[in-house]
């Protein structure tokens, strides 16, 4: 949990993490239009970074998904990371309705880049 400057509470969601098989972890944090995607060694070092603009971009894929699969989606406001074959996985719930799924590769010493960013809509 978050807390503001004066100790209170915040709203903020906690970050999504994940651990890799190396140990060093990744964290995305939202803050409202912008996705913050850390990547830190063992020691807590950071070793790269990435902001993903949630808002809709010109020429983006965006598809229709059933009702039926919003349920295992993250809440509203919050990220959930997944590792696959050497890239991250970032899933965003962006609005009560969006989703914006991003795949995301690392590679040492230049961070992460952006491979594909797909809106889901139900």
């Amino acid at each position: 949990m978050f807390t503001d400057p004066a100790g209170q509470p915040s709203h903020r969601p906690d970050p999504a993490f994940l651990v890799h098989a190396d140990g060093e972890r990744t964290v995305a944090q939202v803050d409202g239009p912008v996705v913050r995607v850390l990547r830190f060694d063992a020691h807590g070092n950071v070793l790269g970074h990435v902001h993903v603009h949630t808002a809709s971009t010109a020429g983006e894929l965006t598809t229709v998904m059933g009702t039926a699969a919003a349920s295992v989606l993250p809440l509203p406001g919050t990220a959930q990371l997944r590792a696959t074959a050497g890239s991250v996985t970032l899933v965003v719930r962006t609005h009560p309705d969006d989703v914006l799924i991003c795949r995301l590769v690392y590679a040492p010493g230049h961070g992460y880049r952006l491979l594909r960013r797909t809106r889901i809509r139900p």
